[in-house]
Formats: C-alpha cells, structure tokens, sequence
C-alpha cells in the first residue's frame, strides 16, 4: 500500500541519516592507545601493557589455571586513579576483550585470582587494585591485572579493551600509538 511504501521510505532516510551522522563522529573519534589516559564519570584509567602466557602455576592444583590447547591468557596491566574529590568505587569485572573480528570475552575471574595470588608470590607486579569492586581514595592510584581467555588466533589479531561503566564505555586499542 501507499502508506505502506511511505513508511519504509522514511524509515530508509532516517536510518541514512543517523548512519551518516555516525560516520562523521567516528571521523574525529579519538582512538585510545596504551599509555593513554581515558576518564569515565570519575574515575581514570590507563592501560600500561599486555602479555601472553600459557598458565599461571601459583604451586597450589586448587588455584592453579591452564589456558587450555587452543587457547592463551591475555593479561592486561591497567592503572585506574580516582578524578573526583571524594572515595569512589571503581570496578573492573565488566570490562572486556575485543578481538579484530568484533569477538567480546569476559574477564576470566579465576585465573585474575590465580594471577593475584601468583604475583603476591613472586612480587613481579604490584596489585593495590582488587579488579571486581574496589574504593579508591581521590589521586591514589591502583594498579590491577585483568586475565581473560582467549582463542589463539585472537591473540595474533589486533585486540581491544573496552572498559565499561554503568552505561559508558571506552575502548582502548592494545597497541602502541
């Protein structure tokens, strides 16, 4: 029908528009890098490195993790430091690894425990952050390691973190600029 024609017609324009209006922003859009300080509501994050890795022995079976055949453990290095002048919490546990084909993989909880434990062993990187849901204090920073799992064609591809807050998001490229 007419009416029918009518509507898809504008519904094709409009979605034209809104496609075109993004295509413009995405032009200007910074593009975050390592090192790169990226602010949500108040708190501050930068990703400091990355490293691959097989499994994290922390001598104990119980705590121990594999990454399994197929697949290697990313793990990301991040400082978050709180903008605001009050206490807030900032937490990590949504945060998430983008791989280039748009793949999205999920902190994996038990190996950032294992990793934790392994690293108060060893002392090879300060953790101040707990990385699930932390309080920090205004200008103390934190420092925190996300593990996630991933396959291992994804690790030879050009990855991302998307650091996401409440309803905002930033993704940072796990590249040097």
């Amino acid at each position: 029908s007419e009416f029918g024609r009518q509507l898809r017609d504008a519904h094709a324009e409009w979605t034209a528009r809104v496609r075109a209006e993004q295509a413009r922003i995405d032009r200007y859009q910074l593009r975050n890098f390592f090192g790169d300080r990226v602010q949500l509501e108040h708190v501050a994050y930068v990703v400091n490195e990355i490293e691959f890795i097989d499994g994290i022995d922390v001598g104990m079976e119980d705590f121990s993790r594999w990454s399994g055949e197929g697949h290697e453990f990313c793990i990301v290095d991040i400082t978050v430091n709180n903008a605001s002048q009050m206490s807030n919490i900032a937490g990590l546990a949504q945060c998430v690894l983008v791989d280039a084909a748009g793949n999205r993989y999920p902190v994996d909880e038990d190996a950032t425990f294992a990793l934790k434990l392994d690293y108060k062993k060893t002392l090879k990187r300060p953790v101040t952050f707990r990385w699930r849901l932390d309080r920090i204090q205004p200008g103390i920073p934190g420092r925190a390691q996300l593990v996630f799992r991933i396959p291992d064609a994804a690790a030879r591809t050009k990855l991302g973190l998307d650091i996401i807050r409440q309803d905002d998001s930033v993704l940072v490229r796990l590249e040097e600029r």
